[in-house]
């Protein structure tokens, strides 16, 4: 590994690779976690997440590209900021992914100043050039929606408590009905599935408010509640 150029390397269950740069990483294919998410469906899409690596090695060339295993229920998404999808998009290096990733704060998806919570959305449902941050990257579910010739989109909802005092509760109550429908909005843009991740990471420390598991289910129920309501159909609810 001479570390003068890049080279990105996707693992998956069962993967075969054809260039050493992803040779060595192969390795981590091959984990007890991977083989933990291949029993699950769609397992390969957080496989996908989990092990997509970038390691320095000599850049591909074109029959480097690798193919996945035929399976019509695996899904591979890149992600998770528009820095690294269009790093991975214009390298060429590897395959065509099915969907990428977006990050998309509830409370704020109507705040100018808060980069209207990462949608690419402005208040009144238009898309938008502007490109917000959360300090990992650059966020706007809907370039990741449109910009990449993806088919599918996965979104972390944030609805933690952190900066918003009693968010669940207030979600619970239907006091932010306004919000998820303008989330709908966004999902009309999405050519296939959003895989929607509401309270994602639900388990870390660093978010409150989900360790009330009555109210963050009371929450989520509500949020899959509106969206069955507007008759929404391409959104699947995954954690």
């Amino acid at each position: 590994m001479n570390g003068s150029s890049m080279c990105q390397c996707e693992l998956l269950p069962d993967r075969e690779v054809s260039n050493d740069c992803c040779r060595e990483v192969d390795i981590m294919a091959k984990s007890p976690l991977t083989s933990a998410l291949k029993s699950q469906r769609f397992g390969s899409l957080f496989a996908g997440a989990a092990f997509l690596a970038v390691v320095g090695c000599g850049a591909p060339t074109p029959e480097d590209k690798t193919t996945f295993p035929e399976q019509t229920d695996n899904l591979f998404f890149i992600g998770q900021d528009l820095g690294a999808i269009r790093q991975y998009t214009q390298s060429e290096c590897c395959v065509k992914a099915d969907g990428t990733t977006a990050y998309i704060n509830l409370y704020n998806v109507f705040e100018e100043n808060l980069s209207f919570g990462g949608t690419g959305l402005d208040a009144s449902g238009e898309p938008i050039e502007f490109e917000g941050t959360w300090g990992a990257g650059p966020l706007s579910a809907m370039k990741s929606a449109r910009d990449f010739d993806t088919e599918h989109l996965a979104i972390g909802l944030f609805i933690a408590n952190n900066e918003n005092p009693d968010g669940l509760s207030q979600l619970a109550a239907g006091l932010h009905d306004d919000k998820i429908l303008h989330l709908i909005k966004l999902f009309s843009h999405v050519r296939g599935k959003v895989f929607l991740r509401i309270g994602y990471e639900f388990d870390g420390a660093w978010n409150q408010g989900y360790e009330d598991a009555e109210t963050f289910k009371a929450a989520w129920r509500r949020i899959v509640d509106v969206m069955r309501a507007e008759g929404v159909e391409n959104v699947v609810t995954v954690w």
